[in-house]
């Protein structure tokens, strides 16, 4: 199993390249074991709170949407492509007592932010939480991300167009949270890739790197108006909703990382957590933060997975 997709660190929709399994664990699908940020809590701690979400309608982005609905927040759902997913997301949000609504809208669009944005304070009346998760661009399968294969276009696509789509939206955020006053959170969703360089991932690692590196600017810029600005890099983590949703392959490296991450696969909840961490009162002295939410993948070898 070549070691040069994204994927396996955040759960992206490209497909991975197949090998042989390692030894097999059992996994469980769908939320992690113990207490998550979507548990009844009696105190919320997102009470009265407006969130946005990019990139809601499945993975890390539903599982952020409908945790940060469970602590109180009123949530705006954003998607692209995937209005079932969006459908899904609202759903599970309202079947549990919360309220959200959702907007389709194009990341890579400076314009559409813009009036995602606009849609949002108009729905809910104000922001004080926005999600950086979705990916803007696009990536065509089978293309190659070797360094020297790499095109011109590719550059725009995986790095401009998804490093913009981070820029321009937490910069539209920050300028309604600072127009309403009250101060706000926004948390930026990375990878591990920003850390570590696995084969045939230049553009996505530096792309994640530079969001990193972006959050420790809005820190420093936005604090004098109460706005805290953190990142979350996740490892592997596993969307799929049960067995084989994604194929044979996909499966495969879920059962790897059983076997070769320390504490194994995770799954999107934790980094919801993560997230509501961040976006709370919990976190209202902590500010330009990358916080490696990963089972200590980083700390051995690089994995084959």
């Amino acid at each position: 199993m070549r070691p040069d997709d994204r994927d396996r660190c955040q759960g992206a929709e490209d497909e991975d390249e197949e090998d042989e399994p390692t030894e097999l664990h059992p996994v469980h699908y769908g939320t992690a074991v113990g207490r998550t940020a979507t548990d009844y809590d009696a105190a919320m701690k997102l009470e009265g709170k407006v969130a946005l979400v990019t990139g809601a309608s499945r993975g890390i982005g539903q599982a952020c949407a409908v945790a940060l609905a469970a602590q109180g927040a009123r949530v705006f759902v954003n998607f692209h492509r995937t209005a079932e997913g969006a459908e899904e997301t609202l759903r599970r949000i309202r079947e549990s007592g919360g309220e959200a609504d959702a907007l389709q809208a194009d990341m890579g669009d400076s314009a559409q932010i813009a009036a995602l944005v606009a849609a949002c304070v108009s729905r809910f009346g104000r922001l004080d939480v926005y999600i950086n998760n979705a990916n803007a661009g696009e990536r065509r399968p089978g293309q190659r991300g070797s360094f020297l294969d790499v095109t011109p276009e590719m550059l725009y696509q995986q790095f401009l167009l998804p490093y913009q789509a981070c820029y321009a939206g937490g910069q539209t955020a920050a300028k309604q949270m600072i127009a309403q006053g009250g101060g706000g959170a926004i948390v930026n969703i990375s990878s591990i890739h920003q850390e570590r360089a696995w084969g045939a991932d230049s553009i996505y690692g530096s792309m994640k790197a530079a969001v990193s590196r972006l959050t420790r600017s809005q820190a420093r810029e936005l604090a004098p108006y109460g706005i805290r600005a953190n990142c979350i890099a996740p490892g592997f983590i596993d969307i799929r909703a049960f067995p084989g949703e994604r194929g044979d392959r996909y499966d495969v490296y879920n059962q790897r990382a059983e076997v070769e991450i320390p504490l194994g696969r995770g799954v999107p909840d934790d980094i919801a957590n993560g997230v509501i961490y961040f976006s709370s009162s919990d976190a209202r002295y902590v500010t330009g933060q990358t916080l490696f939410i990963e089972g200590g993948y980083l700390l051995v070898p690089i994995s084959e997975i």
